[in-house]
């Protein structure tokens, strides 16, 4: 189904899959789009439909500056549809305006993955990978991510997709979208709590949600037994976040 079919989607808000390339944004969209029953579509691949050339020749021919103005254009029209499942190129989102748009529409899972499983899965798909073009991969590979690493981190809710099936990668994004959000009301103001499978992993994230600012320090108070059995993860989880 096209973005531009009226009649397409639901109700539901849009459920939204970002990060790096050769994170399985794609694969995983489809996947999760299917599980619904919701339409799909990639951006990069409207892109290119709808400017009739490859996103390499439009970063060659045209510049970057043009492909991410056809970006931003195509996030302000999908963030006014309902009931779709979205996959970002890699640097969608990095505009803060963009992400901001984006967020407003749906739920946002960023997916990451270490840099071996990144270098793995493009040998595999070498094709259309234009910020890739150059002798050290792997070099740029690190760059990228080091200089994408706020913009990734601010999107709260993160699936690591290292060492995982596509079918494992769907069913923690899909738990990510059925969380359930309840703001809890006092005197000074208001705070969120969020009920779901799996998010002692994204407490870090859920922190930034509340606008926890990065480098902010936190007291992690809970029973022993617990914290022998999960402190650890929680621990990791408020790091990564910074």
């Amino acid at each position: 189904m096209s973005p531009g079919d009226s009649t397409a989607g639901n109700s539901s808000p849009n459920l939204i899959l970002t990060g790096f390339m050769g994170t399985g944004k794609t694969t995983v969209g489809r996947e999760v789009a299917r599980r619904l029953g919701w339409p799909f579509v990639d951006m990069d691949a409207e892109i290119e439909a709808r400017a009739g050339k490859s996103v390499p020749r439009i970063f060659s021919e045209e510049g970057e500056a043009a492909f991410r103005e056809m970006e931003s254009a195509l996030c302000r029209e999908l963030s006014r549809r309902s009931g779709w499942v979205i996959a970002t190129g890699g640097g969608a989102l990095i505009d803060p305006d963009n992400r901001e748009v984006v967020q407003a529409s749906g739920t946002v899972v960023c997916l990451t993955c270490d840099v071996e499983g990144i270098l793995e899965r493009l040998r595999r798909k070498p094709q259309g990978r234009p910020l890739l073009a150059v002798d050290d991969p792997r070099a740029e590979i690190e760059h990228l991510l080091a200089a994408r690493q706020e913009a990734y981190a601010a999107i709260p809710w993160q699936v690591d997709t290292t060492g995982l099936s596509v079918a494992q990668i769907a069913g923690r994004v899909l738990a990510l979208a059925q969380v359930v959000t309840l703001p809890v009301h006092h005197p000074g103001g208001q705070y969120a709590i969020h009920i779901g499978e799996g998010l002692l992993d994204q407490v870090g994230g859920a922190l930034r949600m509340a606008d926890l600012a990065p480098g902010s320090r936190a007291a992690l108070v809970v029973p022993e037994p617990l914290a022998t059995l999960y402190g650890e993860r929680v621990v990791a989880s408020l790091k990564r976040a910074g």
